[in-house]
């Protein structure tokens, strides 16, 4: 575990009124991202540094709200509807096809390489309101 993730542990991951649902799920959709990416039958595997975004823009594909606190009773709703989702294979896949499309699509607009953009705060700004536009 890095450094990092590490100090946050206790801090604001992990912490004793937690649901464990959104850990889980995180762990189950990474997986499955991965898991598709590393396939290279998919010719997408230059975006595996990208999953973490595309994980993202799964969770705002399939919830389209906010979502609550990871404390708050509700959020078992939330992993629910995420889950279901990733059981869906076919229509998981869509998912993370369109995550692709858009990563793609803002890399042109934005003229950033594909090795560049990935730690840009600019750049996960601009996915998240090109996700509207698809």
């Amino acid at each position: 575990m890095s450094q990092r993730l590490q100090k946050r542990v206790g801090q604001d991951l992990f912490i004793d009124n937690h649901y464990f649902e959104p850990y889980y799920v995180s762990v189950v959709c990474h997986y499955e991202i991965y898991t598709y990416i590393r396939n290279k039958n998919n010719n997408i595997i230059k975006f595996g540094a990208y999953r973490f975004h595309i994980l993202i823009l799964i969770k705002y594909m399939i919830l389209e709200e906010n979502v609550p606190e990871r404390s708050h009773a509700a959020i078992k709703q939330y992993c629910s509807k995420i889950l279901k989702a990733i059981k869906n294979k076919s229509d998981f896949e869509n998912y993370i096809q369109k995550s692709v499309t858009i990563i793609r699509t803002t890399l042109e607009e934005e003229k950033l390489e594909i090795s560049e953009a990935k730690k840009l705060v600019s750049f996960t700004k601009k996915l998240k309101s090109n996700l509207n536009d698809f």
